[in-house]
């Protein structure tokens, strides 16, 4: 009996904590940057919505199958204050003219300042999100799933993308 009121308690204090947590830090605009070649540049707008000032650091990732440098981000690292909104860009750097799309990762990552005199932990929190980069040219398509060709054979589900 004594066990059962110990989970009971121990439910209730989870209860109470995760109704006064909520999602704090360096939040993004979308979930995707797109870089349009014609343009030469994309952009996405990150918010700190801690009550602290925060230290953003911005960096690109390559993925394996694509290793070239395409961009450059400005800024790489800046002070966010609390509530306020930073706009990093991506500049493309290659002049070459792209025949298909590119696919890199951004991380951006809030640092927070250290408290003097207090036993306070800290977390940081990092944000990674696709950036697509895209030739001159290219239709937009709005639906591109509607292109893909799924086939069942059996128990196996096949899809291809013929576009």
């Amino acid at each position: 009996m004594k066990l059962f009121s110990c989970i009971k308690t121990g439910a209730a204090a989870l209860v109470l904590v995760s109704a006064f947590s909520h999602a704090t830090g360096m939040v993004p605009e979308t979930s995707v940057v797109v870089v349009e070649a014609s343009d030469g540049e994309g952009a996405i707008n990150i918010t700190n919505t801690d009550n602290f000032p925060v230290l953003m650091l911005t960096t690109l990732q390559d993925i394996p199958e694509d290793k070239t440098s395409l961009l450059t981000i400005t800024p790489p690292a800046a002070r966010v204050e609390a509530g306020k909104t930073q706009r990093i860009r991506f500049i493309l750097t290659d002049k070459t003219p792209l025949k298909t799309e590119h696919l890199k990762r951004v991380i951006f990552e809030g640092v927070p300042p250290q408290v003097k005199d207090k036993n306070l932990v800290r977390m940081t929190v990092r944000q990674n999100l696709p950036v697509l980069i895209r030739p001159a040219g290219l239709a937009r398509d709005e639906a591109p799933w509607k292109l893909l060709v799924w086939k069942q054979s059996g128990n196996t589900l096949t899809v291809t993308n013929p576009s």
